[in-house]
């Protein structure tokens, strides 16, 4: 029998968060199959609001930008994601990656438990989302 290692080309991020999962699905489709730099680049923009995210997924009332279409800034999907993002770069530095090649190929986002606050009737939601990136041949 060989004595074979599996070769190491993809890194997880895991993470449950306070965010809305109409605008997580969104921003999955307009990162997905980005390189991780490109990715995180693109959502620094939208925190700083020079670009806006085109929306796909859930649009009904959504005015038009600058072209693309309807369009909108989620800016606390965008920072909780930029976290995640750098997460996963630093997962993929400790694996020994190449982080100039490194694709998003997974962007998982379900639903969680809702999230229970003070007071009789405020809940909140959350978003549990699976990001996974891989080795771009």
């Amino acid at each position: 029998m060989k004595d074979t290692k599996a070769v190491k080309s993809e890194a997880l991020v895991n993470a449950t968060m306070p965010i809305s999962m109409k605008d997580t699905k969104n921003v999955g489709r307009w990162i997905k199959k980005d390189k991780l730099n490109t990715a995180i680049t693109k959502l620094e923009k939208v925190l700083t609001k020079e670009i806006a995210m085109p929306v796909v997924v859930h649009r009904s009332g959504i005015g038009p930008r600058k072209g693309i279409g309807p369009g909108k800034y989620p800016l606390k999907v965008s920072k909780f994601i930029v976290k995640m993002l750098k997460e996963l770069k630093a997962n993929a530095r400790v694996k020994g990656l190449d982080e100039t090649k490194l694709v998003i190929n997974e962007f998982i986002p379900n639903m969680a438990i809702s999230k229970e606050h003070r007071g009789k009737y405020q809940t909140g939601q959350l978003t549990h989302l699976k990001i996974g990136v891989v080795v771009e041949k």
